[in-house]
């Protein structure tokens, strides 16, 4: 094999590495942030989603505090853990310096729902609350078909946490 065809050889491959390894690195893409629900699914009414953003402006203004609802049809094969934590990197929810965001990410598809939190929310809105939140709060009213009141109380319910007003429930015979 001659010089010239082992440098155009080498130079395709890498190349064909460049683009490949750009691919699997960027993932799915992440959605804009348009608002503070951003229904990709098309999950939600109309009435939802304008009584969600009100919500959510008013803990914005009262506390400083972001929470965003994101839905999307696929995850496309992505983490829902690693996904989850790239829209909420991307969209920089929070205050900066203060890191109080939280994301509710919701994949149509995969039937899977996650709790993204910042650093600054982690001791109101626990890994062990966020589990219940989804488990016993949101799960049971997407179960029946109710995706807007399983969001509506999912939201609430993350609000309440971030208050210090919500408290997850123990374990059955804790009591």
């Amino acid at each position: 094999m001659t010089t010239g065809k082992r440098i155009l050889w080498i130079s395709l491959l890498l190349f064909n590495l460049v683009l490949t390894g750009n691919r699997f690195a960027e993932g799915m893409e992440v959605p804009p942030l348009t608002a503070r629900v951003n229904d990709y699914a098309r999950i939600l009414s109309g009435a939802t989603v304008q009584q969600l953003e009100s919500v959510l402006a008013t803990l914005e203004r009262e506390e400083s505090t972001q929470l965003a609802v994101l839905t999307i049809n696929s995850l496309e094969g992505e983490n829902l853990e690693e996904f989850s934590l790239q829209v909420a990197e991307r969209w920089r929810l929070g205050q900066k310096g203060r890191d109080n965001g939280a994301l509710l990410l919701i994949a149509k598809n995969e039937r899977k729902l996650r709790i993204e939190v910042g650093y600054g929310l982690e001791g109101a809105l626990t890994d062990l609350t966020s589990g219940r939140i989804i488990r016993d709060i949101i799960t049971p009213q997407f179960r029946n078909g109710n995706f807007d009141q399983g969001v509506i109380d999912g939201v609430r319910a993350m609000i309440g946490a971030v208050r210090g007003e919500f408290s997850a429930p123990g374990p059955a015979g804790s009591g």
